[in-house]
């Protein structure tokens, strides 16, 4: 069987390879990005729109609440989880990422694929997310006061809008990122992330349309299933 924590998700890392260094290098961009505290946004505007409050919100409740806890993280993952599901995950819309990652095969996907898919996909990102997040704690919490935002913030539409920010590392790199909200539920979520230009969500969908085409859309799904079961998110780092 083909492993999707190894061979199918290297190519994702090949083909970020131009602009990032690998799909880790992306992972732990994305787990800074959510972590680090949105001060300058704050001191610039009285009051933020409501897409960038929201982000402000979840990122300063996690970071405090990774500052607070990070030893106790390290010592149980549990923390992490908990942590992650009362800051971030209520404010990622992953019924639209599925539906993003999926493209075209979303709309000749059966209703029963289309659940199974974004449970599984769901729980994959979840893993993701928080593996990264313990496994760089420390550099999160160094590179917390890195971020600025640049002139862009704004609203593209009634239900969509975009928040721009610019991370200094103290590495010395600068990472431009964009992130893509969506208020079609009533409440401002994200369901993008680009990294350098590069789509997270789009970059998925490279790879499991590979995937579809070697075995099915159910094939993919079971793979992800088996990862997200036997997988310890807190071990595993060849995702």
């Amino acid at each position: 069987m083909l492993n999707l924590s190894g061979r199918a998700f290297r190519g994702v890392e090949q083909f970020m390879s131009n602009r990032l260094v690998s799909l880790r290098w992306a992972q732990y961009l994305l787990a800074l990005l959510w972590c680090v505290p949105f001060f300058t946004l704050a001191q610039a505007q009285a009051k933020p729109a409501p897409y960038e409050q929201v982000i402000m919100d979840a990122t300063q409740r996690l970071i405090d609440g990774l500052r607070q806890q990070h030893e106790a993280i390290k010592k149980d993952p549990q923390i992490a989880y908990r942590l992650v599901e009362n800051t971030v995950l209520p404010h990622l819309d992953f019924d639209r990422i599925a539906r993003w990652v999926l493209g075209k095969h979303w709309r000749t996907a059966t209703p029963e694929q289309r659940k199974a898919f974004t449970c599984e996909f769901t729980a994959f990102l979840t893993r993701t997310y928080v593996t990264t997040m313990v496994t760089y704690t420390d550099d999160i919490i160094t590179n917390a006061s890195g971020l600025s935002y640049p002139p862009g913030n704004k609203q593209l539409s009634d239900d969509q809008a975009q928040v721009r920010a610019r991370l200094s590392l103290t590495n010395g790199k600068t990472v431009e990122v964009v992130y893509t909200l969506t208020n079609a539920s009533g409440a401002w979520k994200v369901y993008d992330l680009a990294i350098e230009g590069i789509s997270l969500a789009i970059t998925y969908r490279t790879t499991f349309s590979s995937e579809i085409a070697k075995r099915g859309l159910d094939g993919l799904i079971a793979h992800l299933a088996q990862r997200n079961r036997e997988d310890d998110p807190l071990k595993k780092t060849d995702l």
